[in-house]
């Protein structure tokens, strides 16, 4: 059942890669009747091309450049679910971009459950983190970006939880505030 509630800003979900950012924010999308963006997915889409080969081709710098500007264009929207790239909050402006304009939401799982998960079959290759993502590298990245992920107003930790229980907690969160 659909809740047309309406919160006048965005929401915005960050994390590492594999915490379940794509896969719950069109749940809760769907649950909050809100328009679901997955900003790699636009930058895939804006560049014709993947991820990875952005990366390969054109570097990290010139990715970085075209997720902050599409972040700042669908910023300026109202009841999005705009679920974001692991490093997007490593620019500060990003983070005030989001800050400014929605909720931010840190979706979290253990090194284990997310190497897990990215050396899925079906997982995409994440240009950061390799073919198979190891523990030790997820660890040493989340240690990273840690105190920037957690100037978010929300954690929810997705180990252990179907991407249903994590959006039914989280709505419970959003309906509080």
């Amino acid at each position: 059942m659909k809740n047309d509630h309406k919160f006048d800003y965005n929401l915005y979900l960050i994390g590492l890669s594999g915490t379940g950012k794509t896969t719950c924010g069109r749940i809760l999308s769907e649950k909050l009747n809100f328009i679901f963006i997955d900003l790699d997915k636009e930058i895939s889409k804006n560049e014709n091309t993947s991820i990875t080969e952005i990366f390969l081709k054109k570097g990290e710098k010139y990715f970085r450049k075209i997720e902050s500007s599409l972040l700042e264009k669908f910023s300026k929207k109202k009841n999005h679910i705009i679920s974001t790239g692991g490093g997007i909050i490593e620019n500060n402006s990003n983070m005030r971009i989001m800050k400014n304009s929605g909720k931010i939401i840190w979706l979290t799982a253990s090194p284990k459950e997310i190497s897990k998960r990215l050396s899925s079959k079906y997982a995409e290759k994440r240009p950061l983190l390799g073919d198979s993502p190891n523990i030790q590298t997820i660890s040493q990245m989340l240690e990273k970006r840690e105190f920037l992920y957690n100037q978010a107003e929300f954690k929810i930790n997705t180990d252990n939880n179907s991407p249903t229980q994590v959006v039914k907690n989280l709505s419970k969160l959003l309906l509080r505030k």
